[in-house]
């Protein structure tokens, strides 16, 4: 990435990237420039962005029939205080940066982005790794992704049926490093 391409982050000043209509968590992962998690929520509170920003976060993934759905957690204490999904597919990058698993202690980084909707203002930035297990996990279920036949609608039916801390007990849930 050139210096050209580089933006400038920081809390309390605009999101100088385009943000998605809807509100939640966005998955944007295996791009060539990072690994980002954006959280865009309409009237953050000081306690939620602390939450947020400072809170253990967990991380979770659900993968069927062609579909990969991420399950994540900011808490306090193991106590779950906001609980988001965020569904994934790598059909849709078109600057898929894949990584090798050189060994089993293989890391992704995880850049989170938390964005107020309303006043599009960076409510707060971090930066966390994935457990060596989930990464391999997440880069292994990415493979049968892109073999897969299947494009996931139905399974995301079926999950989005489900509200996400119900969705959190069908799966391990992973804390994140920093």
């Amino acid at each position: 990435m050139s210096d050209q391409n580089l933006v400038e982050l920081a809390v309390n000043q605009p999101y100088p990237m385009g943000l998605p209509l809807g509100e939640g968590a966005i998955s944007d992962f295996l791009r060539l420039a990072s690994n980002r998690l954006l959280i865009v929520m309409p009237d953050i509170t000081e306690s939620e962005a602390r939450v947020l920003r400072n809170g253990e976060m967990r991380g979770g993934m659900l993968s069927k029939n062609g579909a990969i759905l991420f399950l994540w957690q900011f808490g306090k204490k193991g106590k779950p205080i906001i609980t988001l999904d965020s569904p994934f597919d790598i059909r849709s990058i078109q600057d898929i940066q894949l990584y090798n698993i050189d060994n089993k202690e293989t890391r992704l980084v995880i850049d989170v982005h938390i964005v107020d909707s309303k006043s599009k203002m960076v409510r707060g930035l971090r930066s966390l790794t994935m457990p060596p297990g989930f990464s391999i996990d997440f880069l292994c279920a990415v493979q049968d992704q892109i073999s897969s036949i299947n494009f996931g609608e139905t399974q995301h039916h079926k999950w989005r049926a489900l509200q996400p801390c119900a969705l959190t007990k069908q799966t391990q849930m992973w804390l994140l490093g920093r």
